[in-house]
Formats: structure tokens, sequence, C-alpha cells
């Protein structure tokens, strides 16, 4: 890790800490894209806010996006 610090120009403790705060916050999360088929006629749509993130049931990726866009 101080080979690649001092490549950055930076402390390795600053490097080492900036490392451990993107593990515990990471940004990016596992989401699941289920096929038009695997939905049943009958669905409605379903909105959810949990304490992070969205989850969008019943509807396309576009119009999720445009969902949360709108809600944001």
């Amino acid at each position: 890790m101080r080979v690649v610090a001092a490549a950055l120009g930076v402390a390795h403790w600053s490097l080492h800490r900036w490392i451990k705060a993107a593990q515990r916050h990471a940004r990016f999360r596992p989401i699941q894209i289920v096929t038009p088929e695997s939905i049943p006629s009958t669905a409605s749509l379903v909105i959810e806010f949990p304490a992070v993130g969205a989850r969008i049931e019943h509807v396309d990726v576009e119009t999720a996006a445009k969902l949360l866009a709108l809600v944001r």
C-alpha cells in the first residue's frame, strides 16, 4: 500500500482510511432485473423505500429510472 500511496502522492495512512471507508459505505449495491415473462399478468406496481435505496417491481428498467428521477 505504501508504494501505491507514494505513486498517488498521498500518505499511506490516508489511503488506508479511504479504502476502509469505501468498504463500509459502498455506493453500489447488487440489483436483480427480472424478465417480463416472470411477472404475473395481474401484478400491480410496487414501490418501496427501505432505509437504504428503493425497490420498484413490475416495471421495466427505463420506467423505474424515470420514477426514481421524479421522486428524488
